[in-house]
């Protein structure tokens, strides 16, 4: 298949072959349960296609409604409704019963996804697709389809038009199913053998307690590398095939708390949650407790997605309780602390500026684009945690020569110009990744007003020379390569969408971006300098 996808020059040939080689991944198994998934999908294709011609508010929640409830009644039956039917039977002390038929694998994933994709034409925030095989391969694509991640459909979109299978990409890729697979085979699956060994070799005695510990921790390890390496050879066959998925995963072990380790473990289902019950539900901009009522809500559902037993849902509702308990109760704890206490632990509060871009997004300390940018998103996560901010100086200085200009027009009151930009940077801080005076001097995080540096192409050794010269003497008056200027409302305006960061996370790519100061819209506990004594002679 991979040699036949690879062969093909056309794109429409590749989502083809693609989408054959997923329905027979699919139904390898069990042929029929394909048919479920193919009439899931085509549901919310006919819904998606009504939303998009409907002509009143009224016909499009409508047809949003049937397509959701269809897929969602797929999923009940299959997955939910023996478990109702034995609690009623339960409670209630009646004879009932119905067929118990066997769950077809993947359904939770691609039922959460096909749900993405209405609900998002819904939201106006995807257009219709209105080539129901593109659908079809988005819902059934096979690297993420049984373990997830589960892929929102406006994260996809326009990679099932435009997407390239290129070299580099297929060695990521392949580096990253490699990666993986070794989590799961040599890092899992010995982990399993070891806590299948564990009770037996404690025989009649049995288990000690540090032999219970040791074998939590190790069950935490094995589930860790389990699900963590099916994301990863997931992530690495879509990076084979030109697709980008997120990541589902970011060191969830390094959490202080409940509610920071949901943000790290299983990224896309909280996202998911988040996007399209959480938020829909009020979120937390109905008092607290609708916050409360709203978070119990989430995490229940979040416990029977997982299974369908009580068991489950308790342990939904105690993750709920716990995250409740951080959001409304500790918060409170710590803003009621006296003021000295809070004084002589934090520091005192600083109102400074922050950044707005294009109306939608707030930074606190950075948006750039170009040679920051790149370096960043280039530089192994690895070498960041061995080096720190010298990571990205030592991959800034491969990559000089490599660097791409930017055809960028720069509007503002203080300059306006249109050149060719290797490296952008409107800022608010005295440091950049780790390295200070970046932004030139003078800075002040509460005049109102953002930082610009914007860097020429560099064509020559001199220029480069005079660069280097310039940041290591904080003059850059005298640069030729080099703007550097205050504002606090500035326009970057280009041909081809700009890849931006903010604050050191990715922000986009913009053929316009508007950037403008908030002044001191966010306050700041920091920790006094301490002041240096003269000695006396």
């Amino acid at each position: 298949m991979l040699i036949l996808y690879f062969i093909c020059t056309d794109l429409r040939w590749r989502n083809g072959v693609l989408l054959v080689a997923s329905l027979i991944f699919y139904s390898w198994g069990e042929p029929i349960w394909v048919l479920a998934m193919i009439g899931s999908t085509a549901i919310n294709y006919v819904a998606a296609m009504l939303i998009g011609r409907a002509s009143s508010p009224g016909l499009r929640k409508t047809a949003l409604v049937v397509g959701a409830a269809a897929s969602l009644a797929v999923l009940f039956y299959f997955k939910y409704a023996a478990f109702l039917v034995n609690s009623v039977t339960s409670l209630f002390g009646v004879s009932f019963s119905i067929p118990v038929l066997e769950l077809p694998i993947g359904i939770s994933f691609y039922t959460f996804q096909v749900l993405t994709y209405t609900v998002d034409v819904y939201r106006d925030k995807s257009p219709v697709q209105r080539d129901p095989f593109k659908l079809m391969l988005y819902v059934s694509c096979f690297p993420q389809l049984i373990a997830g991640p589960i892929v929102q459909y406006s994260d996809v979109a326009v990679m099932l038009d435009e997407r390239e299978s290129t070299p580099d990409g297929f060695t990521e890729g392949m580096k990253r199913f490699a990666v993986g697979l070794s989590k799961k085979v040599l890092l899992a699956n010995v982990c399993g053998l070891i806590i299948e060994e564990l009770p037996s070799a404690a025989g009649a005695s049995g288990m000690s307690v540090l032999g219970a510990w040791y074998i939590s921790v190790l069950y935490s390890l094995q589930l860790y590398f389990d699900f963590s390496g099916y994301s990863d050879m997931a992530i690495g066959m879509g990076r084979i095939f030109g697709f980008t998925y997120k990541e589902n995963f970011n060191y969830p072990y390094i959490s202080k708390s409940a509610s920071e380790f949901w943000h790290r473990w299983h990224i896309s289902l909280g996202s998911f949650f988040r996007d399209y019950v959480y938020i829909p539900l009020g979120g937390n901009r109905r008092g607290r407790a609708r916050t409360a009522l709203n978070l119990a809500i989430v995490w229940a559902l979040t416990g029977l997605w997982h299974g369908a037993s009580w068991n489950f849902v308790i342990w939904g509702l105690y993750y709920g309780v716990l995250i409740i308990l951080e959001k409304l109760v500790l918060a409170d704890f710590r803003e009621k602390l006296p003021g000295a206490a809070q004084h002589i632990a934090a520091g005192e509060p600083v109102q400074c500026d922050i950044g707005r871009a294009n109306g939608e997004r707030s930074f606190n300390y950075v948006a750039a684009f170009g040679a920051f940018t790149e370096v960043s998103y280039a530089t192994p996560q690895h070498l960041k945690n061995l080096l720190g901010h010298q990571a990205y100086v030592l991959e800034g200085v491969k990559s000089l020569a490599a660097l791409k200009p930017y055809k960028v027009k720069v509007t503002s009151n203080e300059l306006q110009v249109e050149d060719s930009f290797v490296y952008g940077m409107v800022s608010n801080t005295e440091s950049v990744g780790g390295m200070r005076g970046l932004a030139g001097t003078g800075v002040d995080l509460q005049d109102g007003l953002f930082e610009v540096t914007l860097i020429k192409e560099i064509k020559n050794p001199m220029e480069v020379q005079q660069l280097v010269t310039a940041f290591l003497s904080k003059n850059f008056e005298k640069c030729d390569v080099l703007y550097s200027f205050k504002t606090s409302k500035i326009t970057f305006e280009s041909e081809e969408a700009i890849k931006w960061t903010l604050d050191g996370e990715y922000g986009g790519e913009w053929k316009e971006m508007r950037l403008e100061v908030e002044p001191r819209a966010i306050e700041f506990i920091i920790k006094k300098r301490k002041e240096k004594t003269k000695k006396l002679n």
